[in-house]
């Protein structure tokens, strides 16, 4: 299917929906029918073709072009053909860090991103690290402890959807699904917010325990493992870089199913991760930038402030 936009704003399709009593539409991406129930917030639930009730973001659906364009409440305008056109040299096998780099590049990848609350940049500048989120609720935390262990028992396989705070989690695009998510919740409580760009070379550290296909990737690699990790197997290895081809193809679409699947990849950093790995601070407007900089010490501030910008491009 062609690119497209709807017609009507994300607020006139909420509008339209809690008036109505039936409503019918088809996900793209899930390749199913869904009649409308009820809309709470920004949740929405449906009944699919087995009635089944099935509850979605409309938010991330609105803005991932999920839902096939109809002739009422998703009205669209067709804006050309995807760019799905290979980039790189696909008899050429990625087999170094370096090709790895320029394939993603060739496909507009341009760094690593996080989205997260100005004050925890502040903090994480002032320790000079970014920390997995067990730090919070343990400072003392002993996670290379708790990685020797894990790695010996079930041969290091952990389930990390119940594991994922002893991760720094970084995204491949700087609004994919779960960014988008952060952005609402930073929107509903009101809290100053920054998209971090880090650069590719931390994954060249061998220092680091690396898993950069993580979460829906894991399923593009195995095709099954959703949400499980190995924490031996699962590293930076040259299996990934071989996969990166396969992944990046897909980079562009708004509503493919395999698209979803690199959108929601994430590269899961074991523990914490060095704040000099920054490329880009990157702040929605002026007035969130400045109240970052002023929570800076003088010296941190003459450091940090040629690392900052405003895209309002890059956030909803």
């Amino acid at each position: 299917m062609d690119k497209f936009i709807y017609l009507h704003s994300l607020d006139d399709i909420k509008n339209g929906l809690s008036e109505r009593q039936d409503y019918h539409l088809y996900h793209l991406v899930d390749d199913i029918n869904l009649r409308y129930v009820s809309l709470q917030g920004d949740f929405v639930t449906f009944i699919n073709d087995e009635d089944e009730k099935q509850m979605f973001s409309l938010s991330h659906m609105y803005t991932k072009k999920a839902i096939r364009p109809d002739d009422d409440l998703f009205r669209a305008h067709y804006i050309g053909v995807h760019d799905n056109a290979v980039k790189h040299d696909v008899s050429k096998t990625i087999t170094s860090y370096e090709d790895w780099e320029k394939t993603l590049k060739a496909y507009g990848f341009d760094g690593f991103y996080m989205l997260i609350s100005v004050d925890d940049l502040v903090n994480n500048l002032q320790a000079g690290y970014f920390y997995a989120n067990s730090y919070k609720k343990n400072p003392t935390i002993k996670m290379d402890e708790i990685f020797v262990k894990k790695t010996q028992q079930h041969d290091g396989l952990i389930n990390f959807k119940d594991n994922i705070n002893h991760f720094v989690r970084l995204h491949y695009r700087p609004k994919d699904d779960m960014l988008v998510a952060f952005y609402q919740s930073f929107k509903r409580l009101n809290k100053d917010k920054v998209l971090v760009r880090l650069t590719f070379d931390f994954i060249k550290n061998e220092h680091y325990h690396i898993y950069p296909l993580a979460n829906c990737g894991l399923d593009l690699i195995y095709d099954a493992a959703f949400y499980q990790l190995n924490l031996k197997r699962d590293n930076v290895t040259l299996h990934h870089f071989e996969k990166f081809d396969y992944v990046a193809q897909f980079s562009s679409y708004d509503n493919h199913r395999h698209s979803t699947m690199t959108r929601t990849a994430e590269v899961l950093v074991y523990d914490k991760l060095p704040t000099h790995f920054i490329d880009q601070l990157i702040f929605e407007n002026e007035e969130e930038k400045s109240r970052f900089l002023d929570k800076l010490s003088k010296e941190k501030r003459e450091k940090i402030q040629h690392h900052s910008s405003v895209d309002q491009s890059l956030f909803i």
